[in-house]
């Protein structure tokens, strides 16, 4: 159990924007059962840059809609805290200084407030990691939940120094991620634990209701849910292999921030606004198959997204790219259109023994209940040392 010393959560996410099926999300709404914990929205990884295009302003105004919120409470009966400091997009030389004073003393402020002695920091994102370090803290846990500075977006040699700052300094990196755990062995100062990812068992059940907008789209159905993202989705490929499956329906749901006019103009696409995490289950129960068409980079080998945990509780197949993580879990893997389409075209077809995803599937309790006895592992040790 945690104390009253408290955690503060430095996220890579806005409580207000992103979907609470998040791990950050996830961990902070569990850990304030034990004890009270301030979330911190993200500071980003990037200046503003026209290369952005029209989604730049979309993200300028979500963000200062967000500072602009006051410190609120997002679950009536947790003692959780969240809010979106004052910052200007600076990380380095005395811009950056000057950003970590003011920051300090925003969460500082905070933290007396809510009682905190010397509390908990986990950091998920790479550019708190100066303000970690400098606030009274007990333990220092890193969030390793993915390799930022190979982001497309990213300041590569910034977010890697930071990233160094907090392989050094952290008590504990957690990972959610098998693959960028067994490929970082042995780079951190401190402990290096992998967690994985949770799922809700008792609401991803393949038994319940199907959402409606899906119901109203003709069988069969194969989707993605999840940002649509560019950076992150083939999009390319996602066009070719519908355009080859006219017969097929190509269900997509989530935040739209990028340019989706080549699946625009297809008959057979549906693109879906992002919903709430607890309408989820509802949309993947709706398919007959996901698909997750990854592009293929340095930054999306390392991720293990919490989504294959959601569709192997659901029971559904899968068909991807091939990504490290979806190896072992029994999606079938596609490296060409062609590949792509006979694999959905045999996902789709009930006499082919292709399986569900699989994995162990363990709850967000589970994982939480593994963080809290590392940090009483990682007390006593302090304790001793002094």
């Amino acid at each position: 159990m945690l104390d009253s010393r408290g955690t503060i959560i430095l996220s890579i996410f806005d409580w207000g924007s992103h979907t609470h099926g998040h791990s950050d999300m996830q961990l902070a709404s569990l850990l304030a059962k034990s004890g009270p914990v301030l979330f911190v929205n993200s500071i980003g990884m990037r200046a503003p840059t026209r290369n952005l295009g029209k989604s730049l302003f979309r993200r300028i105004s979500r963000k200062l809609r967000s500072v602009a919120s006051a410190a609120f409470r997002p679950i009536s009966d947790l003692d959780l805290v969240v809010f979106t400091p004052v910052f200007f997009p600076a990380y380095s030389g005395l811009l950056g200084q000057l950003n970590n004073k003011a920051l300090h003393a925003q969460v500082s402020h905070f933290s007396r407030k809510l009682g905190f002695v010397r509390p908990v920091v986990l950091v998920t994102l790479p550019t708190f990691a100066n303000l970690a370090l400098s606030l009274e803290r007990s333990i220092l846990l890193y969030n390793r939940s993915d390799r930022h500075a190979d982001f497309k977006f990213s300041n590569a040699k910034l977010v890697a120094a930071k990233e160094d700052l907090l392989f050094r300094e952290a008590n504990a990196v957690l990972y959610a991620s098998r693959s960028l755990y067994d490929s970082e062995t042995g780079r951190a100062s401190g402990r290096s634990v992998f967690i994985g990812h949770g799922v809700d068992l008792e609401r991803f059940s393949p038994r319940g209701p199907v959402a409606a907008e899906l119901a109203a789209i003709p069988s069969p159905r194969v989707g993605f849910f999840g940002d649509l993202r560019e950076h992150a989705i083939d999009f390319p490929l996602l066009a070719k292999v519908a355009h080859a499956m006219p017969n097929v329906q190509f269900v997509l749901g989530g935040s739209q921030l990028d340019d989706l006019s080549a699946l625009r103009g297809l008959p057979n696409i549906h693109l879906l606004s992002a919903c709430p995490h607890v309408e989820m289950p509802a949309r993947w129960r709706g398919l007959d198959v996901a698909i997750l068409p990854y592009q293929i980079t340095p930054w999306t080998r390392a991720i293990e997204p919490i989504k294959l945990n959601e569709i192997a509780a659901i029971g559904l197949r899968a068909v991807g790219t091939r990504l490290p993580a979806f190896a072992h879990r029994g999606v079938v893997i596609a490296d060409t259109v062609d590949e792509f389409v006979g694999a959905v075209s045999e996902a789709l077809h009930p006499s082919q023994q292709v399986r569900p995803v699989s994995g162990e599937l363990r709850s967000w309790e589970t994982i939480v209940s593994q963080i809290e006895e590392l940090i009483a592992s990682l007390r006593s040790e302090c304790e001793t040392a002094v």
